[in-house]
C-alpha cells in the first residue's frame, strides 16, 4: 500500500496543475508546434525565392532568344528580297527576247501584261518578302511573346500553303522553268537559265514556331511551380489555423 501510494504521489506531482486542481496545458508542446510551423514557412519561402528566381532567369534568356531570332529576321528579309531578283530579271530578259524577234506589234508583250508575268513567275520570292517582314513585326511585338494567335503570325503562317504549292509547282516543270517557255519554243528561242531555291524563309518560320512553342512550355512550367508553392503555403496555414482551434476547444473542454 505505502509503494502504491508513492507512486501515485509521484505521478500527481509530474502532472502539471493550475490553482483549481485541473490539468494544464504543457507549455512545450505548443513550442514545438510553433517551431515545426516557422520552420516549414521558412522552407516555403526559400521555395518560392528560387522558383521566381528561375522564372526571372528564364524570361532574361527568352528575351535573348527573341533578339536573337528579330536580328536573323532582318538578315532574312534582305536576303529574300535579294533572291527575288534573279527571277525577275531572268523573266524580263526572256520577254525582251520574245518582242525582239515579233515583226507584229499584236504579237508583243505590253508593259502592263509583262509586269503581270514577271511578279506570277516571282511570286514565291515575293511571299517570302512579306513572310519575313510578319515575323520580323511578329518578334519585334513585345506583348506577342508565346502568342500564336498574334495576327501577324497567322497570316504568315497562312502563305506557307501557297508558297509550297507554287515552289512545287514550278520546280515539276521541265526545262528552264521560264515564265514564257511556250513562247520561246515557237520562236525557236531558249529561255534564261535561273536557279529557283527553296525559300529559306519557311525554314526561319518553322524554328520560330519550336523557339516559342518551347519558351511557352518552359514558362507554363514555373507558373505550375509557382502554383504548387502557393498550394502548400495556403495548406499550411489551413492546417495552422486548424491546429489552434482544435487547441483552444481543448483547453476549453479541460477548463
Amino acid at each position: 500500500m505505502a509503494k502504491k501510494k508513492k507512486s501515485a504521489n509521484k505521478s500527481a506531482a509530474a502532472t502539471p496543475t493550475d490553482d483549481s486542481g485541473t490539468v494544464a496545458a504543457s507549455p512545450h508542446r505548443g513550442k514545438k508546434s510553433k517551431d515545426r510551423n516557422g520552420s516549414l514557412t521558412a522552407q516555403i519561402d526559400q521555395a518560392e525565392a528560387t522558383v521566381m528566381q528561375n522564372k526571372l532567369s528564364t524570361q532574361v534568356l527568352h528575351q535573348q532568344w527573341r533578339k536573337y531570332l528579330l536580328m536573323l529576321s532582318y538578315l532574312l528579309i534582305v536576303l529574300t528580297f535579294h533572291q527575288s531578283q534573279s527571277p525577275m530579271a531572268a523573266c524580263l530578259q526572256d520577254i525582251k527576247a520574245w518582242n525582239g524577234v515579233q515583226k507584229k506589234d499584236a504579237n508583243l508583250i505590253p508593259g502592263n501584261e509583262a509586269m503581270l508575268i514577271v511578279l506570277k513567275d516571282s511570286a514565291v520570292n515575293l511571299l517570302a518578302v512579306v513572310m519575313a517582314t510578319l515575323l520580323a513585326f511578329f518578334l519585334k511585338d513585345e506583348e506577342s511573346h508565346s502568342d500564336f494567335s498574334n495576327s501577324r503570325y497567322i497570316l504568315a503562317t497562312l502563305l506557307m500553303v501557297p508558297m509550297i504549292g507554287i515552289h512545287r509547282y514550278q520546280t515539276a516543270q521541265h526545262g528552264t522553268n521560264g515564265c514564257i517557255d511556250d513562247l520561246l519554243a515557237k520562236a525557236k528561242l531558249e529561255s534564261t537559265v535561273r536557279k529557283r531555291d527553296f525559300p529559306v524563309v519557311l525554314v526561319f518560320h518553322v524554328i520560330v514556331t519550336l523557339c516559342y512553342a518551347f519558351m511557352d512550355w518552359q514558362m507554363a512550367q514555373h507558373a505550375k511551380s509557382i502554383l504548387l508553392v502557393t498550394k502548400l503555403r495556403t495548406d499550411l496555414e489551413t492546417s495552422t489555423s486548424a491546429a489552434a482551434v482544435t487547441g483552444t476547444d481543448d483547453s476549453r473542454k479541460t477548463k
